[in-house]
């Protein structure tokens, strides 16, 4: 699958999609990079994944 993932910096909440506007949340995904495991979110309505940078 071919998708570009967005980096967001989060001040207080990630429950809007900043490409589309979609206002109720987001699924989830899992990708392993380099031996470890990466949670990204996706946007029901557009398909954008993002990257939370998470720890």
């Amino acid at each position: 699958m071919d998708y570009e993932v967005h980096e967001v910096e989060i001040s207080k909440e990630f429950k809007i999609c900043p490409l589309c506007g979609y206002q109720d949340g987001f699924h989830t995904m899992i990708r392993k990079e380099a031996g470890k495991f990466k949670k990204l979110y996706i946007c029901p309505r557009c398909s954008a994944v993002f990257d939370l940078k998470l720890k």
